[in-house]
């Protein structure tokens, strides 16, 4: 009997801890979900134009399971920031395992990494852009703490790695991130100004026509000297 009881205590467990991954697996594919509609409609409408309503129906879910997972529409997208932040940084760091030594001049080298990597990414860079002036004001005081320092711990990191491979002289490889993040943040408004204000350039000749990978090109030229 005690064998039996044993046994069965243990399956107990075992399904209890089963169930309990499998909702956990379940809760990450929800959030995956919700995530993935965010992005398509960040592309599709930008971001003032989209509200919860419109997420809850792209990602195929009820407006209230949504907001089990997201309280604001900030918080979604503070959460697509991280995700393409982490994809952003994931592919910088294996494009520097990759790096040969070549007769190029590594400042040119990291130029024409950095500047591919943000350009390849424009869902990326409006998010930049939209994180200081957007977001943060409707996002609780801890969540936005947990965000900032997850931002800056993986600039560190990634400067660090940088730092590395191409042994900067001008500056550290952290504050080169930090103030690349800088300058994307204010060019992105610039290059890609919304649909109102591109009729307008796109009438008035007078008006300069930002290039974004041309002046990001330039402007981290000018970073490293």
């Amino acid at each position: 009997m005690v064998s039996m009881s044993s046994d069965y205590r243990s399956a107990t467990k075992r399904n209890i801890i089963m169930k309990r991954a499998y909702s956990d697996e379940a809760k990450q594919e929800r959030e995956d979900q919700i995530i993935a509609a965010a992005e398509s409609l960040l592309i599709e409408k930008g971001y003032h134009a989209i509200n919860m309503d419109q997420v809850a129906r792209a990602a195929g879910l009820a407006k209230g399971t949504v907001y089990l997972y997201f309280k604001t529409k900030e918080d979604v997208f503070l959460k697509v920031f991280e995700r393409q932040g982490g994809l952003w940084g994931d592919e910088i760091e294996q494009a520097l395992v990759t790096i040969e030594p070549t007769h190029e001049p590594a400042q040119s080298r990291l130029i024409e990494l950095l500047v591919h990597s943000l350009v390849s990414r424009p869902l990326f860079t409006r998010l930049v852009a939209l994180s200081p002036i957007i977001f943060e004001y409707n996002i609780p005081p801890e969540q936005l703490r947990v965000n900032k320092l997850w931002v800056y711990d993986n600039l560190r990191r990634l400067g660090d790695r940088i730092d590395e491979v191409f042994h900067l002289r001008s500056t550290g490889g952290a504050q080169l991130l930090l103030r690349l993040f800088i300058v994307v943040a204010g060019l992105e408004g610039f290059a890609h100004p919304s649909p109102i204000a591109k009729e307008i350039y796109d009438t008035e000749p007078s008006l300069p026509k930002i290039d974004f990978e041309t002046e990001l090109r330039t402007l981290l030229t000018l970073l490293l000297q």
